[in-house]
């Protein structure tokens, strides 16, 4: 009798052990490029039904507006989605994302610093359904990001000077406040980040984002003829407003909007665009995946 017991206790355990590491298994099923590719394929075409219903202007942008000239869709290695929007147009989606819960479909949320559920000075349409781990350590969800694009004056050295160092204490203050792993080309230049970190956490992160973001929009933006992806910063190449004329172009079967004059753009941000980089310069954000059910 006794021995029936510790067998049956022995089962039992064995059953949930055998439960746990399936559900484990499950969760941390990796999935391939194209099937993330797929899955933010389907993101894109929800949020542009979602646009096109409530009348807002987005363009593809960056990488996405560089894969619909050259490949009709994703670059090969490419695992992200990036769209823009003239600020007005941002500020109509934040409002409309507010009214409706900050939600774009049943499974696509938003978030961002003026939704108030988020730090980022952008905004991210997220899958909560799928998980991910990438190499920056910024996104948990699948994501597709909307960058708002904010006026500029056509002398802006001063302002991009100004701009670029408030970006990188914002970023080093993201990783601080979030618990990233501070990341750096040497040893040395990542103790003098954390040294740097320790005087500026004598400011508040809340106030400092605050002001960061007043800083990247001080400029009405229909007072200035030129644009730029302020928030964010990924580069210093502006584009003047006129060059913000609609043409329809085709990303993985999708019918999407882009800006009219496709060559100057890209050459302004990739030079020889309709070349392939070599191996080494094709950079992705190393994004692993995985599907989670949706009491996980």
């Amino acid at each position: 009798m006794v021995l029936w017991t510790i067998d049956n206790n022995v089962c039992y355990n064995l059953v949930g052990i055998i439960y746990v590491l399936d559900v484990i298994n499950k969760m941390k099923e990796y999935m391939t490029l194209k099937e993330i590719q797929n899955e933010l394929s389907k993101m894109l075409k929800s949020s542009i039904d979602f646009f096109n219903k409530n009348g807002i202007s987005y363009y593809i942008w960056a990488g996405t507006f560089l894969g619909a000239v050259r490949h009709k869709g994703f670059i090969p290695w490419g695992d992200d989605i990036d769209l823009a929007m003239p600020r007005p147009e941002f500020n109509k989606l934040v409002k409309l994302l507010k009214q409706n819960n900050n939600k774009i479909s049943d499974k696509l949320e938003v978030i961002g610093y003026e939704l108030g559920n988020s730090d980022f000075p952008i905004l991210k349409i997220i899958n909560k359904s799928i998980r991910v781990d990438e190499k920056e350590k910024c996104d948990e969800y699948l994501w597709i990001d909307i960058f708002p694009l904010d006026a500029v004056p056509k002398d802006n050295k001063k302002f991009f000077k100004k701009a670029l160092f408030y970006n990188k204490i914002f970023i080093l203050r993201r990783q601080q406040k979030n618990k990233i792993d501070i990341i750096a080309a040497s040893k040395l230049k990542k103790i003098i980040k954390k040294i740097g970190l320790f005087f500026l956490g004598l400011c508040k992160y809340d106030s400092f984002l605050k002001f960061y973001y007043n800083y990247c929009t001080r400029y009405n933006y229909e007072e200035y003829e030129y644009i730029h992806n302020n928030v964010w910063f990924l580069s210093t190449e502006i584009y003047n407003k006129k060059d913000l004329v609609d043409k329809e172009y085709i990303f993985e079967g999708i019918k999407v909007n882009g800006m009219k004059n496709y060559d100057k753009l890209l050459k302004l941000g990739y030079g020889n665009y309709m070349e392939l980089p070599p191996i080494e310069k094709r950079v992705d954000h190393g994004i692993k995946a995985w599907k989670i059910e949706e009491d996980d």
